[in-house]
């Protein structure tokens, strides 16, 4: 038998936009109930973005403190002083399956990917701060900043980048004869 194979793609672009907004307010801000999160993430208007991830800009920490960027110049951290700094839906969707055969022999493999896309991680905002160590055990990333003792508030700091390609799956098959 000769080797033969067979390749399939599945790619997607996508961009939404909420053209109207149907609400009681000219500005919706969902809430994400998790813990240690959030006052609001998401904001919904006309025009907007669908999946837009709105939120403070982290600047730094000083002397265990958060300081995030305070951009109406107001003393405050309010609704004013949020930005979009993500978007939870991917920008484009990828499937590719291969297929490979040779003699009695078959090899299928299949990938799956998203790109241009964000995640608030949560668990970040509660599980390393030092804060809360006397219930829990600060968890320590990558990120995890040891000089932070506030109280846990997201920021931008805790929005990912969440792009992936995964290996679905891989099967190597042998024909009886």
């Amino acid at each position: 038998e000769k080797a033969s194979a067979r390749t399939g793609m599945d790619l997607s672009h996508v961009n939404t936009t909420l053209l109207e907004y149907d609400g009681t307010e000219e500005i919706y801000r969902f809430p994400f109930p998790a813990p240690g999160c959030c006052s609001g993430i998401v904001e919904v208007s006309d025009g907007t973005p669908i999946g837009s991830i709105i939120a403070p800009l982290y600047e730094s920490v000083e002397n265990g403190r958060l300081q995030l960027a305070d951009l109406n110049d107001d003393g405050l951290i309010e609704w004013d002083d949020y930005v979009e700094v993500g978007n939870g839906l991917p920008n484009v969707i990828l499937g590719l399956e291969q297929q490979f055969s040779w003699k009695r022999f078959d090899l299928n493999l299949f990938l799956r990917g998203a790109f241009g896309h964000q995640i608030v991680n949560t668990a970040r905002i509660f599980f390393e701060n030092k804060s809360i160590t006397s219930s829990y055990n600060v968890v320590t990333t990558t990120y995890y900043n040891e000089s932070l003792e506030d109280f846990p508030r997201f920021n931008s700091y805790h929005v990912e980048n969440a792009s992936f390609l995964r290996l679905e799956y891989l099967t190597l098959g042998y024909r009886l004869p």
